[in-house]
């Protein structure tokens, strides 16, 4: 995309929003998703700054990581400045959900493994806690 360009983000491709900030697939690309800060722009420090910033730290000190979305840096919108980051997918292809979703879905969860869930979170645990990495945006709505 040229300098100075503006991307042009349509409601149809929002795919989502939390408490801070909305989420767009990328209109010319699906495999990167743009956050924008939401109703409560006026978070300070705004998450998508703390976001790349900690990313930026965690790549200084450690390189890519295969198993954290990437971050490609800012972009501007016609509704603001955006965040381009990874999209992740589920094994199907379709674009993961959000852990919220998969929590509020109580059929679903009636239905799981306790033990695999267990060891999930465990093996999460045991990656995250050798690179002294923090879960940033575990935000719950």
């Amino acid at each position: 995309m040229p300098t100075g360009t503006i991307l042009e983000l349509t409601p149809d491709g929002e795919i989502g929003h939390g408490k801070t900030r909305r989420c767009f697939v990328h209109p010319h690309n699906p495999n990167i998703l743009i956050k924008i800060a939401g109703k409560r722009a006026q978070d300070t420090p705004p998450h998508n700054l703390l976001e790349a910033r900690y990313y930026g730290e965690i790549r200084a000190k450690h390189g890519q990581i295969s198993w954290i979305a990437q971050v490609y840096g800012f972009v501007d919108t016609n509704i603001g400045k955006g965040l381009m980051v990874e999209a992740i997918r589920n094994a199907d292809g379709g674009l993961a959900r959000p852990l919220a979703d998969l929590l509020d879905n109580s059929d679903r969860i009636r239905h799981w493994d306790r033990q695999k869930v267990y060891e999930a979170v465990k093996a999460l645990v045991e990656r995250l806690l050798p690179l002294d990495l923090r879960l940033f945006d575990l935000n719950f709505g």
